[in-house]
Formats: structure tokens, C-alpha cells, sequence
């Protein structure tokens, strides 16, 4: 191979010698016009002398503002060749044998429409139909909605996948085919399932039709390595590879994109073409993932959805797949193009080119995209057509008849009703055609609406609205059809229930408390909202106790120094405390190149740098956050890389946010990818807490720390309802009502209590939830010299109790222990401060 270079350049070398050995003795002029008039000044055409493969320079070639070019050129034989956009490509070869002009006219490059077609949305209340005719666009190289697979398969030819974790899918609520077996992935049908999944649960829902694909998390917790691989694909000019992608919980649900050459691939082939460490989308609505094929022009491919989901790291339950496509960027299929109707774009074929619209012979509109939407068309059969229209140009009309709003169509009658007495309105009602997996909807007004047209067929008549359960039946839709809706008030029991205690000014025996519930007690962070690099920062606090030099970032190289305000470099040596992080704002920016720098989401992080040949002492210290029972602290982290041990604790202090009152809750080591820690606060239920990452790693580079939470561990509902109002109760018996969700308690003796919140509706009335507590006053004395209370590492101990009756309660009132003991016992509690009394004997302690 060495030799066949080397004789390479000696031809070249002998060509160019023979080409010197000619002089440049004849002129050439070439004039240029354009067809449509306009200046070609600057244009350069390209001219060859074919004998001897020898290009004129640009400065040669490039037409003045009469479109000319004047130069000197060798004899023999040459080839001129024009390209501009909008114009036919103009090539000719002719002989050099004397001084000469060449005239040439560009024409405007003409093509007719071709591959109409046609995407229908009928109107139920109007009977008549939003239709929009595409053209232009080429077929998909492949496309598969998984509606042709039976309903729960695990195997779906052609479709392939590699099972890298080999634990069984975790069996999902129902029966269904292949529940809770050894798989890749499964089709999932929400309709099939008994009882149906699509009524009670429409975050399970596909994104068109019945049908997608799941990838459901692990039965025994360990972490998803599930491949699904797509038939082999030829990847043509401008391809893509685009699929809608949903999470079917609150969980964010986590995968790569890989694509392979290899036929009969195995996971080690794949490259990834995702973005980043990895994917994320959410529960909230589906989103389209597209990437670029270009690199594979050409090639036989297989692409794979890579689902790397962790129940026990940041949560997992399935995701969810649908409408895969491989193909044009600009071309959208039929199944999207009903869910967007108007999705033109300008012609990325010609610059130059428009497009004329007619219906039976008659011009309608015009538009620079592939498509045009004929809005509320009577039923009926048209001849619909496309023009192209150009500069001085014009292509052939082409027209195709279609048929429109074929079928039967029927008057429905809605008519609902609620319990609580309420006319129902502004309440949507859905209509979801089982056979033509398409949903109609009408709002339901002053508890009716009429569909004068709505296509007969099987339907799921659902309605999901605030302040109702959920409400569907199946049914056959004739006309005529009566539909009557009985909807239910939902009832919601209180809940996040506490009590603040003062001591009463007026009676040292007794207290004043105030009930709180139905109270939004979360806290979550993306650190967006805060300047790049600020190390002060909302109501964190950002402490660096080390104080030593840190290590530079370069990038690619040791001479690309990153630069950022507070940044170290090696003219600046500095200690940098824990900051707010933009891998996209730094000087040269990091991302999007280097991926490793990039935040889990948005484009923000909170940054660890760490010392030189040192360990590190920094901390990020949280607001203080009132924990509650469920309650639990979720932070992703991620190392820059794994090639640095890098080190954190997670800690916790529950008096104040100096560094020395904290406690750790146990180290965690990141990963070189993006991952979810959680820990749970129970132990701190009631207690009002700063959490805090303390960064300890040793001589390594620097982490990241990203979406901070503290709350519930399952999402609560806020919406509560049309309540009436809130009777209150104290040891039974009854106190008052409120319609706030707070409640003053006066003159409550001191000792246990056992309070009840009820919620009346309408309708009916809520579980009386009830909520023990331990009224004792802000601080408690001592008022027994016999007893002692001694704390000491994960409990209590008690003397001089002599059998009396000892009540521990936490730092909300809440009663968590209550005995008769005897002289010497002890208490195991968790960490926290705690209430302890012993007859008149009150006393706040501190367990470690």
C-alpha cells in the first residue's frame, strides 16, 4: 500500500510537470445568464483541463457583475460545470484549440409534485373535516407504530433484543400475557389488560393507536440492561432515526441510543449517538428523540434503544416506545400528520420554489412547504392538486381525486350529572374509537353536549376531571346514541399533619397548639434560577474549609486553559469554594463537547473542585427543611471521571447550619455517569433539618451535584377538592370547624392528646384521621428532682422513673413511645431531638 502511494504522487507530480511544460496561451471568456434575470456576480464556475485533471483557481472563475470571466487557460480538452441553488446543475465538455467565449444560460430547476397524499381529521361537531394534502416526500426507510404485533409479545420479529440483566420484569398491576417473565422489552396494549389500563391509568396510554413498546424495571430492584434492536436499515441522504418516548411514572425514566454495521450484533457493538451520559424523559407527555444518521450514508445499520433504568438509583418503573422512524428529517408519516395537521416547512429542495393548491380545478391557497390544510371540507369526493411555481417557471398541475369523510356518522346525546350537586361544566368527555384507534372529545356545558356527527363504531367513553373519580364505559355508538355520565365526588382524607406548640401566657399548666394539614411540604432544586458561578446562592450555603489550590480544566489539551469567573488556572492558583456551574458559559465552553461537564438536567450544576494533593473539606448546605413521615432527600451526583476515586457525605444536622453540627448519614463514591442517591428521612419525621453534602475526596479532579429534593417519596395530590369544611376533634370530642387548613387549639393541658381533622364534601364525609401528640410546651422544665434522663447514642435512658409512665414524643408533638418502666430502662430511638416526660418531669433531649 506504502508503494501504490508513492506511485500516486509520482503520476500526479509527472502530470503537473507535463501541464508546466504547456504555456497558458489561449483566452477564455465564459458569460453566464440566469434565465430568470437576476446578478450572478460572484457566482464561481468551475472549469477543468480534463487532460491533465488541472482546477483554475476561484479567483479565476468567479463571475464580475456582468457574469463574466475572463482568463488565460492551456489548450486541449476542458469541462465547465455551473451550480446554483434553484437552477438546473449545467455541465459541458468542449475543446481548447484558440482564444474563445463560452455562453451560458442557467434555467430554473423545474420538477413536478409527486407522491400526494392525503392525512383526514374529522369534526365531530361540525360534520366536517380539517384535511391536509403532503407532497414531496420520500417514504421512510423503515417505520413501525407496533400496531401489526400481538398485544404483550416478548419476541416481535423483526425487531430483535439482547436481555443483558436476566431478571424477570416486574409483573405490573392486571393480567396480561408474559407478566413478570424474562424479557427485552414487550408490546404493551393498555386496552387488552383486565382490568383495562386505559381508563384507570391514562399515563399508560400510547402515543397513537392501541399499541407501544414498554420496557418495565426489574422485579427484584436491580438495575434494567434491556437492548431492543431495530431490523437492519440502508441509510439514505439526510436520514434520521426519530421515535416518541414517554416514562409511565414519576420516576425519569433513563436510556442510550446505540446503532451498529454488525448483522448479528452483541451489546459491545453498538455506538452510542445519544446525547450525554445518558437520556432522560418524564411522565408528563411524550417527547420525539431524533438523531442524526448522517455519518452512516450509506450503510447497513441495526439501531437499538438501550433502557438502563435503576429502581434502587433514582427510580425506575417503564419506558414507553412508539412511532419509530428512519428517514428524512423533513418527511412526517400519516400517523403523525393527523396529530398535526399543519406542519409545513419551507422547500429544502429549491429556495426558489413555491407551491400552487387546488381544489376541483380552482387555485386555493398557495405555500413554500410540502403540505397545505384544507380546513372543514363537506363530506365528498374532490380532485385535489399541486403546482410548483418558480422565478420565471412553472411545473405541471398535478391532481388526484380523494375521497372525503366516508362513512356513518351519528347525533350523540351527553347528559352528566354529579353528586355534590354541582352543574357539570367546562368538563371535557372523550370518545376513543376502538377500531380506528382515534379519540374525539366535546366539553360537556351546563350538564350537556350534543355530537351531531361522530362516526359510528365501539368507543370508551371516558371523563377525568378535579373534584371527581375517574369515570368510563364501553359502548356501541349508533345514531341516536344517549350517553349519561353519573360523576362522583372524590373524597380526599387530610393529610401532612402537624402541630406547633407554645406555652399558654395565662396558664402555666396547659398550651397553645395550631394544627396544620393538606400542607405542600417539598423542597426540590435544579440550581437554574441562580447565576453562573455564584458561590452564594439562594439559601444555600457554600463552605470551603480546605481552602487549598485546586486543579485547572483544560480542554483537549494542557494549553487550553478553561477560564470562568473565581476560576483557577495556572495564572490564578485559588481555592474555589462549591459554585454554581455552566459547562456552556466557560471561556472556551466546555459543552456541549465535553459531555463529562454537563448537568443531569438544564444546563446548570453545583461544582466540587478538588484540592491539590490534598483532601478535601467543602460543603453545600441546604435551606432547612421540615421533614415529614414519607419523607426523603434524593441528589444526583456524578464524578468526571471514574479514574478519581471522588467522595462525598451526605449529612444532616438538626440544629443549625454551622459544619460542626452536622452528622453524616453515610459516604457515597459517584460514578463517571449521572446517578440518583436516595435516603430515607423517616427517623427525622417531625423535625425541622439542614442537609448537607460534605465533599471529601482526596487529590482527585472535581464532581457534580444536581437536583436536589427533599419531600414525599410518592408524589402527593394538593387538589383536595370541593371541601365544605373541616370538623376538628380533641381526645373525641369536638372542638369546631374550619374551612382553612389551620386550626387554633387553646388551653390544652399538658400530657397526651390524640387530635381528628374530618373533611365534610357534599357528597359525604372524609376517614377521620387522627394524630397523637404529647402537649408539653415550647421548652419543658425540670419538675422533678428524682428523675434523670440521659441520652446517649440511638436512645434513652431513665432513672428514677420508679414505674411511672413515660411519654417520648418528637419535636412536633407527635407521640413515639409511651411505657411503664422501671428504674434504669431503656428507649431506643432514632437520631433527633425528642420530649421526654416522666409524670411532672419534662425534658427535651438530643439522641446521636
Amino acid at each position: 500500500m506504502r508503494n501504490f502511494k508513492l506511485l500516486l504522487v509520482f503520476v500526479a507530480v509527472f502530470a503537473t510537470l507535463q501541464a508546466s511544460a504547456l504555456s497558458r496561451d489561449c483566452n477564455l471568456t465564459v458569460k453566464v445568464v440566469a434565465a430568470t434575470g437576476e446578478s450572478l456576480e460572484g457566482q464561481r464556475v468551475m472549469l477543468v483541463q480534463t487532460d491533465y485533471s488541472m482546477t483554475y483557481g476561484a479567483s479565476e472563475t468567479t463571475l464580475d457583475a456582468a457574469g463574466e470571466c475572463r482568463l488565460k487557460v492551456y489548450s486541449g480538452n476542458h469541462r465547465l460545470t455551473v451550480e446554483r441553488a434553484g437552477y438546473a446543475a449545467y455541465a459541458e465538455d468542449f475543446p481548447v484549440t484558440g482564444d474563445m467565449t463560452l455562453n451560458v444560460t442557467l434555467t430554473e430547476d423545474v420538477r413536478n409534485p409527486f407522491a400526494l397524499k392525503l392525512a383526514e381529521r374529522h369534526d365531530p361537531m361540525t360534520g366536517k373535516n380539517d384535511v391536509t394534502l403532503q407532497w414531496n416526500r420520500e417514504d421512510p426507510v423503515f417505520f413501525d407504530d407496533f400496531e401489526s404485533y400481538t398485544a404483550f409479545d416478548t419476541e416481535f420479529s423483526p425487531w430483535t433484543g439482547i436481555d443483558g440483566d436476566h431478571a424477570a420484569a416486574a409483573p405490573l398491576q392486571g393480567s396480561y400475557p408474559n407478566r413478570g417473565t424474562l424479557q427485552y422489552a414487550q408490546v404493551i396494549n393498555p386496552l387488552v389488560v383486565e382490568p383495562s389500563w386505559w381508563t384507570d391509568y391514562p399515563v399508560l396510554r400510547p402515543y397513537g393507536g392501541k399499541q407501544y413498546v414498554g420496557f418495565v424495571r426489574t422485579y427484584g430492584g436491580s438495575a434494567n440492561d434491556d437492548w431492543l434492536i431495530s431490523p437492519a436499515v440502508t441509510v439514505g441522504k439526510n436520514n434520521i432515526v426519530r421515535f416518541m418516548a414517554k416514562a409511565a411514572d414519576v420516576y425519569k425514566e433513563r436510556f442510550e441510543v446505540g446503532i451498529t454495521t454488525v448483522d448479528n450484533p452483541e451489546a459491545s457493538d453498538f455506538t452510542v449517538i445519544s446525547s450525554g451520559n445518558y437520556e432522560t424523559v418524564g411522565y408528563e407527555e411524550w417527547e420525539a428523540k431524533e438523531y442524526s444518521l448522517a455519518d452512516y450514508e450509506g450503510e447497513t445499520v441495526r439501531i437499538a434503544i438501550h433502557y438502563i433504568g435503576d429502581p434502587s438509583n433514582g427510580g425506575a418503573f417503564m419506558l414507553m416506545v412508539d412511532d419509530f422512524f428512519v428517514g428524512q428529517a423533513d418527511y412526517f408519516s400519516d400517523a403523525v400528520a393527523t396529530k398535526s395537521l399543519r406542519c409545513a416547512m419551507r422547500s429544502p429542495y429549491n429556495p426558489n420554489e413555491r407551491f400552487l393548491v387546488y381544489k376541483n380545478g380552482e387555485q386555493v391557497g398557495e405555500t413554500d412547504g410540502y403540505s397545505f390544510a384544507f380546513d372543514q371540507l363537506e363530506a365528498g369526493s374532490y380532485t385535489l392538486g399541486v403546482k410548483a411555481v418558480y422565478k420565471n417557471a412553472e411545473s405541471e398541475l398535478v391532481e388526484q381525486p380523494f375521497d372525503v369523510g366516508a362513512g356513518t356518522f351519528c347525533k350523540v346525546i351527553v347528559a352528566a350529572s354529579a353528586n355534590d350537586n354541582v352543574e357539570v361544566d367546562g368538563v371535557k368527555v372523550e370518545f376513543f374509537n376502538e377500531s380506528a384507534s382515534t379519540t374525539y372529545s366535546a366539553v360537556i356545558s351546563k350538564g350537556a353536549v350534543e355530537i351531531p356527527s361522530l362516526p359510528a363504531g365501539n368507543y370508551i367513553v371516558s371523563v377525568e376531571a378535579d373534584r371527581y373519580d375517574k369515570w368510563s364505559k364501553s359502548m356501541e355508538i349508533a345514531d341516536g346514541a344517549k350517553v349519561d355520565i353519573a360523576l362522583v365526588e372524590t373524597i380526599f382524607d387530610p393529610y401532612n399533619i402537624t402541630v406547633t406548640q407554645t406555652d399558654s401566657e395565662t396558664d402555666a399548666d396547659k398550651v397553645n397548639a395550631e394544627v396544620r394539614w393538606n400542607q405542600d411540604l417539598g423542597f426540590e432544586d435544579d440550581f437554574e434560577a441562580y447565576d453562573d458561578f455564584a458561590t452564594s446562592f439562594g439559601e444555600w450555603k457554600s463552605v470551603d474549609n480546605d481552602r487549598r489550590v485546586v486543579y485547572p480544566i483544560a480542554l483537549g489539551s494542557a494549553s487550553n486553559i478553561i477560564n470562568f469567573p473565581g476560576a483557577c488556572t495556572p495564572d490564578n492558583q485559588v481555592a474555589v469554594a462549591p459554585m454554581v456551574f455552566n459547562p456552556y458559559a466557560t471561556t472556551p465552553a466546555m459543552a456541549p463537547s465535553d459531555v463529562a461537564a454537563i448537568a443531569q438536567s438544564g444546563e446548570k450544576a453545583v461544582i466540587f473542585f478538588s484540592p491539590q494533593q490534598a483532601a478535601a473539606d467543602k460543603w453545600l448546605i441546604s435551606p432547612a427543611q421540615t421533614v415529614m413521615d414519607g419523607y426523603v432527600c434524593r441528589i444526583s451526583l456524578k464524578a468526571y471521571s471514574e479514574a478519581y476515586p471522588e467522595t462525598f457525605e451526605l449529612c444532616v444536622s438538626t440544629t443549625d447550619d454551622s459544619v460542626i453540627s452536622f452528622k453524616s448519614l453515610g459516604n457515597i463514591m459517584p460514578k463517571g455517569t449521572w446517578q440518583t442517591y436516595e435516603v430515607d428521612l423517616s427517623a427525622y419525621a417531625g423535625q425541622t433539618v439542614y442537609l448537607a453534602l460534605h465533599y471529601i475526596s482526596n487529590d482527585c479532579f472535581f464532581s457534580l451535584a444536581d437536583d436536589f429534593y427533599v419531600g414525599p417519596k410518592e408524589a402527593t395530590d394538593a387538589n383536595v377538592g370541593n371541601v365544605q369544611k373541616y370538623d376538628l376533634y380533641l381526645d373525641g370530642a369536638y372542638l369546631g370547624s374550619t374551612s382553612a387548613t389551620f386550626f387554633p387549639v387553646m388551653g390544652v393541658s399538658r400530657g397526651e392528646h390524640t387530635l381528628g381533622i374530618q373533611a365534610s364534601y357534599v357528597s359525604g364525609k372524609s376517614k377521620l384521621v387522627e394524630f397523637t401528640f404529647n402537649a408539653q410546651g415550647a421548652v419543658a422544665d425540670v419538675a422533678a428532682d428524682s428523675v434523670e434522663i440521659t441520652a446517649f447514642k440511638g436512645g434513652v435512658r431513665i432513672f428514677g422513673a420508679d414505674g411511672g409512665k413515660v411519654i417520648v414524643s418528637d419535636a412536633s408533638g407527635r407521640q413515639v413511645a409511651s411505657a411503664l418502666l422501671a428504674d434504669g430502662a431503656e428507649i431506643a430511638l432514632p437520631a433527633g431531638f425528642y420530649i421526654v416526660s416522666v409524670g411532672s418531669h419534662v425534658e427535651k433531649v438530643l439522641v446521636r
